[in-house]
């Protein structure tokens, strides 16, 4: 079956091993609940009565929200924005000086969609002063994702955003009514094989205390939940982070982001059951 699109580019998106996570995760049921929905692509290809998906990141989650409730309005703003004249470093750069230097979300959340696509490989990152800093990208004409946006809008009317904390997150996720089960995708444990830039999609970045607290998090609730997962990459620290697991899983799937093309070879995922 065809696979929905994101309507962003994103590292680490799962979209290239969702047949192997659907044999591990329900791909129906009542409630999926997710503390770092990334780019959406598990939600999206998923069947569940209603989705609850949370980030860290307020830009993503404005970014959601608005093509939730008003996708015609992100699509006409857009189209102003991917134009060639805007395709090019000292336009990109201007934007990108003006995004940091505004607060209001929606207009946020337009100008990342078009730091996704005309920005260095897709990457959203920001600095300790929470200014995007991505650099602009190799020029090619920039992909405006009507469709997407469009399936994205009809997908998920049913689904609920957050931008939290994700121990916070899962305190609240516990509490809702239904069936449920939580899939945790996190910013891979660091280690010399990892990309930094997977740890900086907000300005505080992501600890292996993080990882610590997410193992905690989950064991404090983990009886409200039918199942959860989470997912790493193959890394010496899993075994002293996620202490309470009770197996894991391990495939390979193809890395879709690196400066060089020849660099993306598959990486090791694992699974992590609780």
């Amino acid at each position: 079956m065809k696979k929905a699109r994101s309507i962003i580019k994103y590292p680490g998106s799962k979209r290239l091993m969702l047949d192997r996570l659907f044999k591990h995760l329900p791909q129906t049921g009542d409630v999926l609940c997710e503390p770092f929905v990334g780019s959406a692509t598990v939600a999206l290809n998923s069947d569940y009565r209603e989705y609850h998906l949370n980030d860290a990141n307020p830009d993503l989650i404005a970014l959601f929200k608005l093509c939730q409730k008003k996708p015609s309005d992100l699509i006409i703003e857009l189209r102003k924005l991917f134009v060639p004249e805007n395709n090019t470093p000292e336009r990109y750069y201007e934007i990108r000086k003006h995004f940091n230097q505004i607060e209001d979300l929606e207009e946020r959340a337009v100008l990342l969609m078009y730091f996704n696509r005309h920005g260095f490989n897709g990457l959203v990152r920001y600095n300790p002063r929470n200014e995007y800093n991505v650099p602009f990208g190799d020029g090619k004409p920039a992909y405006l994702p009507e469709l997407e946006i469009e399936c994205f809008s009809e997908k998920l009317k049913n689904a609920y955003f957050y931008c939290m904390d994700f121990a916070d997150f899962i305190d609240h996720a516990a509490t809702l009514e239904g069936s449920k089960n939580q899939y945790i995708d996190p910013p891979y444990l660091s280690s010399k094989d990892s990309n930094s830039s997977f740890t900086a999609y907000t300005a505080t970045g992501f600890t292996t205390a993080d990882h610590i607290r997410i193992n905690r998090a989950i064991m404090h609730h983990r009886a409200a939940f039918d199942r959860v997962l989470v997912s790493n990459h193959k890394s010496h620290d899993l075994v002293t982070t996620y202490t309470d697991s009770k197996r894991t899983v391990m495939f390979r799937v193809p890395r879709t982001i690196s400066a060089k093309t020849v660099r993306r070879k598959p990486a090791k995922e694992v699974l992590i059951y609780y």
